[in-house]
């Protein structure tokens, strides 16, 4: 299924498994009168389906709870596009995978997972926007059901047995660390994350990290570029066009660009590199999206000297093992996702537009793709001007997306 189809089929089949098993969860907890206690017993499990890089960013409330409860078992439920962000975690015990290809799939596989995960003591949804999690969450009967609210608490309120506030507008990692907290557990510092992950995955790093940074620079003359994201707000991608003007100013005097990303991303990277080849023909342009695993990326990345990114799991990788980073923003806002990473040297490039953030706020991105506040961010990073770019005339209608004026719209 596209994710489109998958956000629709969310919204609506969520809401109706919402709508009917509210009362039904409301009758069985006054009759019941189960112990919600938050204390954790023997079995824990996270509901996180999409972004490979949020579950990063919960590394270090989940990492935390890791080691405040180190005899409980940790289960992920996730799909198989996350699967290969929580292995390289190494924090989880199993990881139950959602088959989310089609609607039959994915009855059938939530059915199978309802069986193994029936009763268990704790669930921690962390999707925030999901109304579908919350439905599974319910059914596996779960004694505490901990979930997140964003203006309202209707949706979850009494199907859920502990809701905690979301602002989309902060740092998601205060929410994420706040669930821990109130499970008495303190979330791991970055650098204790970023250990736990390189070590995990045979990565070297310094005894004591030095500036921030935990991973061995192994690679000096090499800069990694990371262009592409999830299916999830393609507008945070730069153009070709838009990458001819950043990558002279940011490349410095590397002798080689590696293009991360996962296999899907291979034409994304060649079209990167037919654009950086045109600026900077002297140096060498590898291709890194050729099916390598995740691990043999962090690998490529673990060793360079400086990373340049969109808002990505790269990103959030890099971040971790403390190398210096580039960052573009738009669709989403930095201060929404970047944890403050004492001694990183980081370059973060976002203007506020109007529009500016609009993934999850919005349905439909109010550009209609047109990268408004990427041109923004790569303007003020060339030193060109930006005050053409910040009017309000940017904004359009809605229907102007699809419709002429004479399309017969009433």
């Amino acid at each position: 299924m596209r994710l489109k189809d998958k956000q629709r089929l969310d919204y609506t089949l969520g809401g109706v498994g919402i709508f009917v098993l509210k009362p039904l969860a409301v009758l069985l907890g006054n009759l019941l009168r189960r112990d919600h206690s938050l204390i954790v017993k023997d079995h824990v499990a996270v509901i996180k389906m999409l972004g490979g890089g949020s579950l990063v960013i919960a590394l270090p409330a989940l990492l935390g709870l890791r080691r405040k409860y180190p005899h409980i078992r940790l289960s992920l439920v996730t799909t198989s596009s996350l699967k290969p962000f929580a292995d390289v975690l190494a924090i989880f015990d199993e990881i139950l995978i959602v088959d989310d290809k089609s609607l039959f799939t994915l009855c059938v596989s939530c059915m199978r997972l309802l069986r193994r995960l029936f009763h268990v003591d704790t669930i921690l949804d962390f999707e925030v926007y999901s109304r579908l999690t919350t439905v599974f969450s319910t059914l596996t009967c779960a004694r505490n059901r901990i979930s997140f609210y964003l203006g309202s608490t209707f949706w979850r309120e009494r199907v859920a047995t502990h809701l905690f506030f979301f602002n989309r507008f902060a740092g998601s990692f205060h929410f994420y660390e706040a669930v821990v907290a109130a499970l008495g557990a303190e979330p791991a510092s970055l650098v204790e994350c970023a250990l736990h992950v390189a070590r995990a995955n045979g990565i070297e790093v310094y005894e004591s990290p030095t500036n921030g940074r935990v991973s061995i620079c192994n690679a000096p003359g090499r800069v990694c570029v990371a262009p592409a994201c999830s299916e999830l707000s393609k507008e945070r991608m730069l153009t070709g066009s838009q990458w001819e003007r950043v990558l002279p100013r940011l490349v410095g005097e590397a002798e080689e660009v590696v293009v991360l990303g996962g296999p899907a991303d291979a034409a994304t990277a060649n079209s990167l590199i037919k654009h950086g080849q045109r600026v900077l023909p002297d140096i060498a342009w590898i291709n890194a999206c050729d099916g390598r695993s995740l691990r043999d990326s962090l690998h490529v990345l673990a060793g360079c000297a400086r990373l340049i990114a969109i808002d990505s799991s790269v990103l959030h990788f890099s971040r971790l093992f403390g190398i210096p980073t580039v960052s573009f923003w738009g669709p989403t806002a930095p201060m929404t996702l970047l944890k403050d990473a004492p001694g990183l040297a980081e370059e973060v490039w976002y203007e506020k537009v109007l529009c500016s953030p609009c993934i999850h706020v919005a349905e439909t991105p109010p550009c209609f793709g047109r990268n408004i506040c990427i041109e923004a961010a790569v303007r003020r990073c060339c030193g060109e001007d930006i005050s053409s770019i910040m009017k309000a005339s940017h904004l359009l209608p809605f229907t102007e997306r699809n419709r002429s004026p004479n399309s017969g719209l009433y």
